[in-house]
């Protein structure tokens, strides 16, 4: 991970470069920036590990996002370079920490450790930091560092308050489960159901039936995690479904009858929009975003509440 703290104007000139006029020679492409060869390095070295500009089939440095044009303004090409580094892991790993309430340093420690970066590589993620101050998505109060209002989690009820505005991309979803959850609830979920969660949040409102049963999925694949930390593989493998894997981490007290419970309503939610007709009125539930939406959080009380309870508490 090489990156380099130039100012969001400078990245800015390299990015409509590279979409403008592609050129295997940096020094070329630092000629149409309007910069020497050197701050080329640089900046083509920071975009490529943003994931802003990569070398295309020809091996020229080439602008990776779409929608660049000559005279791009530079409030777009900063918004561009924006959303690269919130969609950037090193800077979702350095975010949630910050959403966790943990001081910067914490945070950039703690990231290292899940990158295993070592030794010098340690300052990238530093720099990372920088850059994010730079373009707007961490707010820098001498050195207090807490992520911008724009991005940072939030809790407004009633859930009509709650937006698609407030989850336009999947990074801002997963700071939002990520403050939800905690920490070490959240370490208990994979990438995968993450994703999954992440994915309904934003999707709630445009599909909700799709984000009611993504985030059934992500709680199932959580509880299957549980039973197999458990040496429960072979019986969980029999079990179908949240509610009947729950069923089976209660006969094994790995968690509480309410956790049963809990575990029912999501899937009452699901279920309805599951099957296609209802058996007593012969006609088709209707899944809204606000029923999605309560899914979403009920599977998210579900897996906070049972990962505390392994841990010796009882909160809902």
């Amino acid at each position: 991970m090489i990156l380099y703290d130039l100012p969001p104007e400078t990245l800015g000139s390299f990015l409509e470069a590279t979409a403008v006029h592609p050129h295997e020679d940096r020094t070329t492409v630092a000629e149409f920036a309007g910069f020497k060869a050197e701050t080329a390095r640089k900046a083509l070295s920071t975009l490529a590990t943003l994931g802003a500009v990569e070398l295309d089939g020809s091996r020229r440095h080439s602008c990776a996002i779409s929608g660049i044009r000559r005279g791009a303004s530079s409030a777009h090409l900063r918004r561009c370079l924006r959303d690269q580094i919130l969609s950037f892991r090193p800077f979702m790993l350095v975010a949630e920490g910050l959403a966790f309430g943990e001081p910067v340093a914490t945070a950039i420690r703690k990231a290292c450790v899940q990158l295993g970066l070592e030794g010098e590589a340690k300052s990238s993620i530093q720099v990372l930091v920088r850059l994010a101050v730079s373009h707007g998505l961490i707010e820098d109060y001498g050195g207090d560092m807490t992520l911008h209002r724009e991005i940072a989690p939030k809790f407004e009820l009633p859930p009509d308050t709650f937006t698609i505005s407030d989850m336009e991309s999947t990074a801002k979803a997963r700071l939002y489960i990520a403050k939800v959850l905690g920490r070490v609830a959240f370490e208990a979920l994979d990438e995968i159901d993450i994703k999954l969660m992440s994915e309904a949040l934003v999707g709630h409102h445009a599909d909700p039936g799709k984000a009611a049963t993504d985030s059934g999925k992500a709680l199932e694949d959580y509880l299957r995690d549980v039973a197999s930390k458990h040496n429960l593989v072979a019986e969980a493998s029999e079990r179908s479904g949240a509610s009947q894997l729950c069923d089976l981490l209660l006969s094994k007290s790995l968690v509480h009858k309410r956790h049963k419970h809990m575990v029912d309503a999501v899937g009452t939610t699901r279920n309805a929009k599951a099957h296609n007709k209802d058996q007593q009125t012969l006609k088709i539930w209707e899944m809204t975003p606000l029923g999605a939406f309560y899914s979403i959080l009920g599977c998210l009380l579900a897996i906070r509440s049972v990962e505390a309870f392994r841990s010796g508490q009882q909160i809902v």
